[in-house]
């Protein structure tokens, strides 16, 4: 129970819509508050757990603002402060907590409900405790993580991993944000506690093995800290011998659809035209299932008769033809992916792994071509074995079983979820369906206006690491409750260790201290010290990372 010696003002006035007004005791107290932080309002019968929304000054005589010049001195200035002139906030009640329980480790989380009423006149009001911040993020034994502590207290933000893999989650950040550093955390812990298998697009690797910071220091990637857990697999072979474990990715060709081809048209520099003879070209050149239909339009004689009929039947020009073969070509070229006759079913491979739990991460050392291509075309396979298992499960639960949840990891995900393609991709269709077989997104960009508004309201989980360009706060926000009181909260986050969590599995909306990533995060993964070399306390930043 919160002392009254804590007291830091009263409610004065407000409304259930606008928010509350408190009037501060001292105007001392300014400097521990700020805009997106905590207070807790207590009432005889209840708790307010509450957001500020806003902070100023006020007077009781407007007199103090036209103060001459020739009479502003300290003693004038004492008199006035916190009697004539005072300091006020702005609070939006978010939650009621428990004036009585007190939450045992092994306690079952209890939902606190949402602030439906507003506190009466002259309610004290507190900074929260340790204990209030627990109650709050308790979580059921075994599924919390902690991800952080409040920007004005070290207590932990734990989280129900096992709940946020259920829906899907974005990280939002501008370049150097430390976007990255908070979705590793993350990762980590849907690894360690949720149970779900993990799909992880890596398009700069930075997830798999070990990396380094901008200071130059060594940062452990998810394969070292889960050796058991986590497959790696990477497009380069020069990456192999340098990652430990790393297997090489090749892919069929016969697995491209046009599809495929449509989402590299800005990077192909494609018109409409030459995408529609896409679509003529797989129609003729893929007899069957295995049908290596680009390699076999790319090295077509003229005068053939697949060749021929794409003019005679089709009408499609030579020019277009000409210049499909020239794009396709660079396509044709890529050394991962194989006729079906030389590859190994890699594909049923990766499929084999996420169904027993794994983590699978794929390397693109920054190959846009060939992560763009990838990307959907084993999502779209993979997406379509889960529908089949799921269905299956849903006709008859005694013959078979529930696929595991499955989390997919897409970095620069405006690519695969902007307007022009998120309804041709797979990834699209995920967002759409929420997790109705078991697949939700974990979406990574610094460019949250590049994706579909339609996508962005489906993605329920939002972690906001610091941003400026105001079509992307725009995009986030866009019909969220109290969405403008949270987006000036966002001029909190300053560090690049500081984040901005709301959403389905986030107990309420909070700024928070993004947790470091050194020696102490890999001993409490293991339960032991992985690298003994390094000492304890000996831990890396967000600002270390970037």
């Amino acid at each position: 129970m919160t002392n009254i010696e804590d007291n830091i003002g009263i409610v004065v006035s407000g409304t259930f819509s606008q928010g509350m007004n408190v009037k501060l005791n001292s105007q001392n107290a300014l400097s521990s508050l700020t805009i997106g932080s905590h207070v807790v309002i207590d009432t005889l019968n209840q708790r307010f757990m509450c957001e500020v929304s806003d902070i100023g000054l006020r007077s009781t005589d407007q007199r103090v603002e036209h103060i001459p010049l020739h009479m502003q001195n300290e003693r004038i200035f004492q008199s006035l402060i916190d009697n004539a002139a005072y300091a006020f906030i702005e609070v939006t009640p978010r939650l009621i907590l428990s004036k009585e329980k007190v939450l045992g480790e092994k306690s079952d989380p209890v939902e606190l409900p949402s602030a439906n009423t507003i506190p009466p006149h002259f309610s004290p009001v507190f900074k929260p405790t340790e204990a209030d911040y627990e109650q709050v993020f308790h979580t059921r034994e075994g599924k919390g993580f902690s991800v952080g502590n409040p920007l004005d207290l070290d207590t932990q933000i734990n989280l129900d991993m096992e709940l946020l893999v259920q829906r899907s989650s974005a990280i939002f950040g501008k370049s150097g944000s430390g976007k990255s550093f908070l979705t590793k955390i993350l990762l980590a812990g849907m690894l360690q506690k949720s149970g779900a298998a993990s799909l992880i697009f890596d398009y700069a690797g930075e997830y798999a093995y070990e990396g380094f910071s901008e200071e130059n220091k060594p940062v452990k990637g998810l394969a070292q800290l889960f050796k058991n857990k986590v497959v790696n697999y990477t497009i380069d072979k020069r990456r192999i011998e340098e990652k430990v474990g790393a297997e090489y990715l090749n892919i069929p060709r016969h697995e491209i659809e046009p599809d495929d081809i449509a989402l590299l048209r800005n990077i192909l520099n494609m018109n409409e035209n030459q995408m529609e003879a896409a679509r003529i070209v797989h129609e003729v050149f893929k007899t069957n299932r295995t049908s290596d239909w680009i390699h076999d339009f790319v090295h077509a004689e003229n005068d053939s008769e697949q060749m021929m009929e794409l003019e005679s039947r089709y009408n499609v020009y030579p020019s277009t033809v000409d210049a499909l073969r020239r794009r396709l070509r660079r396509i044709d070229r890529l050394e991962f992916l194989t006729d079906s006759g030389r590859s190994d079913d890699v594909v049923k491979s990766i499929i084999d792994k996420l169904k027993n739990g794994l983590t699978v991460i794929l390397d693109f050392p920054r190959d846009e071509l060939s992560y763009i291509l990838i990307a959907n075309m084993l999502t779209r396979r993979i997406h379509s074995q889960w529908r089949y298992e799921k269905e299956n499960y849903t006709r008859d639960r005694d013959k078979y079983k529930d696929p595991v949840p499955l989390v997919i990891t897409i970095e620069e995900a405006h690519n695969f979820l902007n307007k022009d393609v998120s309804n041709r991709t797979t990834f699209g269709t995920i967002a759409r369906e929420a997790r109705k077989y078991n697949v939700t997104l974990m979406v990574v960009d610094q460019r949250p206006s590049g994706i579909d508004d339609e996508i962005m309201s489906q993605i329920e989980n939002k972690f906001i690491c610091k941003l400026d360009d105001p079509r992307d706060i725009d995009s986030i926000f866009s019909g969220v409750p109290h969405g403008n009181r949270m987006k000036t909260s966002l001029r909190s986050i300053e560090s690049k260790q500081h984040a901005l969590a709301f959403g389905e599995a986030i107990p309420m909306p909070i700024i928070f201290k993004v947790r470091n990533y050194g020696q102490d995060f890999y001993s409490e993964l293991s339960n032991e010290s992985l690298f003994p070399d390094e000492k304890p306390g000996d831990e890396i930043t967000s600002e270390d990372l970037y």
